[in-house]
């Protein structure tokens, strides 16, 4: 958790449904485990805070809200918590989880608390919003009718805007049976083409910002939008994918589309050790492990952890090749991601109009950071089989330290240099540029896409 700097802890799910809080209590915390009842005490409630502030971070707390024994709960833990010396140490709580009930009656009850708590910060009603896709085409289908979820979550916002400190909701790409999986276990083997292709195709992986279009209408325009949950398939994952470079792919991508999203304050995962809540399995018969997704995490936040503005970039070919650029204050980092199962990519500057911006500003170099999948396996495979190694490679060294130095395993190139890219592949390529250029580059007329004719 240091690793990956400071930030945002949030701590809530499923489960926050079934504790209960005794502020009464100086006994340790019986060990959580998937859907079985607990009770917060005192001493460990205090020991959350004490581990944020430890590590850096503020805190977001789901808090049990079902029922008048809930609330008066969650009162009592409030009073405990709402004081001068957690003031920087909690952010906000959440009401609920993936809330479906009364907007009005959620409103009454929000109410209530802050009249108690002036200075309380909720967020509300991490509302799960698809897209979950169907087996033939992406669809916002599921158990949930999603297109209801969207108009639940549009009239509690509204009627609740003047209460909410932001407005949060969660998404999931997939069940894991689109992909030809089992739910809550794992992938089959080996992946076929016509299932498991859907994990890195780019018409299903965009139906998110369908979604996003929708809400950003909808909500009102004040009230910030909070992504509070999400990871590419529902239920905590499937092994084998997860797990694996599979969901860093996933993640790259997502990353990048979130990055254009001026509203969207906050994109919260669970998958950075283990899968399928490992956080919450029994310790004795799980080793935790950092996953892909946990050096992905850490790199993107070591290069980008300070862009203040995201250029909009085009390939030439979108359903092959991603491109998104960040500006920070000295220099531009460039994401890149195939989604060629067969092909390797060779990218020019020149395909993005960028050296003709910025040809004399360079510091004539770049540094390439390029993930691949570390496969132990034949390496004549499908690419789509190398996609469900548990670990990765940054530009040909496995990694496994999880405080590994990246800049270390860069690698410096000359910034013509074309970029190669193996299939179902991602790089970041970071280029020094005199800071006045980085801030034209970003200025409002620079936010124009561009694509190479």
């Amino acid at each position: 958790t240091k690793a990956l700097g400071s930030g945002i802890l949030r701590i809530g799910g499923t489960d926050q449904k079934q504790y209960t809080y005794d502020m009464n209590s100086q006994d340790a915390c019986i060990s959580c485990a998937c859907g079985k009842d607990g009770i917060m005490t005192k001493s460990y409630w205090e020991s959350i805070l004490n581990f944020c502030k430890e590590i850096n971070r503020t805190l977001v707390f789901g808090l049990a809200t079902e029922d008048d024994e809930a609330m008066s709960n969650a009162t009592a833990l409030l009073n405990a918590s709402e004081n001068e010396k957690n003031a920087n140490v909690i952010k906000a709580y959440t009401f609920g989880n993936e809330q479906s009930s009364d907007p009005i009656e959620q409103g009454m009850k929000i109410k209530a608390l802050k009249e108690n708590f002036p200075y309380l910060k909720i967020w509300a009603p991490d509302t799960g919003i698809g897209p979950i896709h169907d087996y033939t085409e992406p669809l916002l289908i599921g158990d949930e009718n999603s297109l209801d979820h969207i108009v639940y979550f549009t009239n509690y916002t509204h009627h609740n805007q003047h209460l909410l400190d932001g407005a949060t909701f969660h998404t999931y790409d997939f069940r894991a049976y689109a992909i030809n999986g089992t739910d809550r276990d794992t992938l089959y083997w080996p992946p076929d083409d016509k299932n498991f292709s859907r994990f890195y195709c780019v018409p299903y992986l965009t139906i998110w910002d369908r979604i996003l279009d929708r809400l950003e209408a909808l909500v009102p325009h004040d009230l910030p939008l909070y992504l509070s949950e999400t990871d590419s398939i529902n239920h905590g994952g499937l092994h084998n994918v997860t797990d694996t470079f599979a969901n860093s792919l996933w993640l790259a991508f997502r990353l990048g589309r979130a990055s254009r999203r001026q509203r969207l304050g906050l994109m919260a995962r669970q998958t950075l050790v283990g899968y399928q809540y490992a956080l919450l399995q029994n310790q004795s018969s799980l080793t935790w492990f950092p996953t892909v997704d946990y050096f992905t995490t850490r790199l993107f936040r070591n290069l980008l952890d300070t862009a203040f503005a995201a250029i909009d970039i085009n390939s030439t070919d979108s359903s092959k090749l991603s491109a998104f650029g960040f500006c920070l204050s000295a220099d531009i980092v460039l994401l890149l991601i195939s989604h060629d199962e067969t092909e390797t990519i060779d990218v020019s500057l020149d395909d993005f109009l960028l050296l003709d911006t910025l040809e004399k500003n360079f510091s004539q170099s770049r540094l390439d950071f390029i993930l691949a999948p570390n496969w132990q396996g034949d390496p004549s495979d499908p690419s789509r089989y190398k996609l469900t190694a548990a670990s990765a490679t940054l530009n040909g060294i496995a990694l496994s330290d999880p405080f590994v130095n990246f800049t270390e395993l860069a690698t410096l190139s000359n910034y013509k240099n074309k970029i190669h890219l193996e299939p179902l592949t991602f790089g970041l390529f970071q280029f020094p540029i005199q800071t006045t250029t980085a801030a034209v580059l970003c200025s409002n007329e620079h936010h124009e896409q561009h694509e190479k004719r």
